[in-house]
């Protein structure tokens, strides 16, 4: 019988199951075969991953670094995700019925997008940028603004 691997969250550094049941289940879309039961995190799990971004967020740590030590931690992360692949082209299959070769794809491509996005990140990553020259230069300065949550079903990094 075909199984999906458990959700989890990684909140501070640390792994931790969903504190939160949701109504349903989890079917495949092929067999309605039931599969797992929905899980979500808790109002206080997301509290938590919130105040760890802030904590990271106020004390400088993550500004401080640099934008070429940030977009190194990005492709250790992509790199690292790169490594599941099956995994996740497997429950996307099972739980969507999207055909594998397409969620295998799919999933083959998060890691790049993680990549560009540490490209990216580079290519403007400076603190401060002259960009016009017209009446004397204009500076742009870039500052992080805060934490932020982004609320999206588990397969949102593969779409």
């Amino acid at each position: 019988m075909p199984t999906l691997p458990e959700t989890v969250d990684l909140i501070d550094g640390v792994i931790v199951t969903l504190d939160s049941s949701l109504p349903g289940a989890l079917t495949n879309p092929s067999t309605e075969q039931e599969l797992s039961e929905r899980r979500g995190s808790s109002a206080e799990q997301v509290e938590a991953a919130l105040a760890a971004a802030a904590r990271v967020h106020g004390d400088g740590t993550w500004h401080r670094s640099g934008a070429h030590a940030r977009a190194d931690a990005i492709r250790r992360f992509a790199d690292r995700l790169a490594q599941y692949v099956p995994q996740m082209a497997d429950a996307d299959a099972l739980n969507s019925g999207v055909l594998h070769g397409i969620t295998t794809a799919m999933a083959d491509g998060a890691a790049d997008r993680l990549r560009a996005v540490a490209d990216r990140l580079v290519e403007v990553g400076q603190e401060s940028t002259e960009i016009g020259r017209g009446n004397g230069p204009v500076v742009r300065n870039r500052a992080p603004w805060g934490p932020a949550v982004i609320i999206g079903p588990w397969n949102a990094p593969l779409a």
